[in-house]
């Protein structure tokens, strides 16, 4: 019995590590009337930032990421893997991002991430 309840609560812990990256991810908020916003971050070597935006239906979504060394890149979940820029038209939803470097490297690496929605 032991065995058994040691396995569920095993089981319950690794199917859970999604809520736990969830909770890191970052909502992108526009100031009031904007149609674009600016993030400027770090990539830890072997990390990765989480990000997040809303959006309606049919409108034009462009992502960009930029890096002096040209190592940063991001996916979009259901969209895009590994790109550094995209556009693309949306759904009515949320959508989640993961910035990374694309080859790790031993130092950080500085990005700026431009999205924009109309």
């Amino acid at each position: 019995m032991r065995l058994s309840a040691a396995v569920t609560i095993l089981f319950f812990l690794l199917g859970c590590g999604h809520l736990a990256r969830a909770s890191e991810c970052r909502t992108i908020r526009f100031n009031p009337g904007a149609t674009s916003a600016k993030i400027q971050g770090a990539v830890q070597p072997e990390d990765q930032q989480c990000f997040r935006f809303g959006t309606g239906k049919g409108q034009s979504v462009r992502l960009a990421v930029q890096s002096k060394s040209g190592n940063v890149a991001f996916t979009i979940n259901d969209v895009a893997d590994n790109r550094d820029r995209i556009e693309f038209t949306s759904e009515k939803k949320v959508y989640e991002l993961i910035v990374y470097q694309n080859l790790r490297s031993v130092t950080p690496d500085d990005f700026t991430l431009s999205l924009s929605i109309r």
